[in-house]
């Protein structure tokens, strides 16, 4: 059986940077399928940690693209640690 793999990216304002993050990401993903390292089931978790700048809508768009995008939205912002503890609670 194949491993799954969940990469949590936590994103506070990233809207300028996060695209490229994700693709860059998505790329090491489809490496590690192609070697046949990890499963299909593999994903991508960004965790929109109360940003006030279209970080969450960015996240939108990417899932659009590619169903392996997935994101959590915060209430506020929380940190750094927080919010990777809630992309593991979701994985």
């Amino acid at each position: 059986m194949m491993q799954k793999l969940t990469i949590i990216v936590p994103a506070y304002n990233h809207e300028s940077t996060l695209h490229s993050t994700i693709q860059q990401l998505l790329r090491v993903e489809d490496d590690l399928l192609h070697h046949d390292t990890i499963g299909y089931r593999t994903r991508l978790l960004v965790v929109d940690d109360g940003s006030r700048d279209q970080t969450w809508q960015t996240i939108q768009d990417e899932h659009q693209f590619n169903h392996r995008v997935t994101g959590i939205r915060l209430s506020r912002h929380f940190g750094y640690d927080n919010a990777l503890l809630a992309g593991c609670s979701r994985r």
